[in-house]
């Protein structure tokens, strides 16, 4: 539905630049300004640097394994504006803008 994609785009917009800085400078995933072949440059950099290792790790259905309730508090404690957290409840929960799942 494009309305729930509208909502997404402007969570994003709202949330990234506020959460972004939480992140560690090695970690590529889905960041923004971060490429595939950014994350294998800084491989071979450490590769030729005496690093010998590289952990690669990802978690079998990460979001649905996420304490969503606990994610929420963690937002509610950054963002203080209520139409933002229910916005993001909604998309956690499956719910459309209008309320509908």
């Amino acid at each position: 539905m494009i309305a729930d994609r509208v909502v997404q785009a402007a969570l994003k917009l709202v949330l990234e630049p506020i959460f972004e800085s939480d992140f560690k400078p090695v970690s590529y995933g889905f960041r923004p300004k971060r490429r595939a072949q950014d994350a294998i440059a800084e491989i071979h950099f450490y590769g030729t640097h005496g690093y010998r290792g590289v952990l690669d790790a990802d978690i079998a259905a990460c979001f649905d394994e996420i304490d969503h309730a606990a994610l929420m508090d963690r937002v509610r404690m950054r963002i203080k504006d209520n139409q933002v957290s229910f916005a993001g409840e909604g998309i956690l929960e499956g719910r459309s803008p209008d309320g509908a799942r």
